[in-house]
């Protein structure tokens, strides 16, 4: 059965854990492992493989806050986000600290939110959802393809 945030209560995989938000900036390994969640990536049945393989994400060019790695609150979620569709992958994603973006910051980037003492990105305000956004693949981790059980 789906819980609220459309999490399959009887699978353990899917439960989107998260510890609680840093609020000070601290050093960077510090902040990230002070808040390290489940989130979920949608793409194509190729990248999927790649990326499951690697254990590796790569941030794209661009996007609402910036160029990233871009992840949805639910696997739900991914199908309004993802530019290629077929596979959804869960991944452990260190937030660390984490900015709030009311619909768009384009120019986010690594660089700026260090500068600020952040680690990521949260979209907030739009219609399909929560979107979370990492700008290194360090932060990525345990990448699977997500299963219902």
């Amino acid at each position: 059965m789906m819980d609220s945030d459309g999490h399959d209560d009887d699978c353990p995989r899917s439960r989107h854990s998260s510890r609680a938000i840093s609020t000070s900036s601290g050093d960077r390994s510090s902040r990230l492992a002070s808040n390290v969640t489940t989130l979920y990536h949608q793409t194509s049945p190729s990248a999927a493989r790649s990326i499951i393989s690697s254990q590796q994400m790569t941030r794209g060019s661009n996007g609402l806050a910036g160029g990233g790695i871009y992840f949805a609150a639910s696997p739900g979620d991914t199908h309004a986000k993802a530019h290629e569709h077929g596979v959804i992958l869960a991944a452990k994603v260190k937030l660390g600290r984490v900015k709030d973006v009311v619909n768009q910051d384009s120019s986010a980037s690594f660089a700026s939110l260090s500068a600020e003492g952040y680690d990521s990105v949260r979209i907030n305000g739009r219609s399909s959802g929560v979107e979370y956004v990492v700008y290194n693949w360090d932060q990525v981790s345990d990448i699977r393809e997500y299963s219902r059980c």
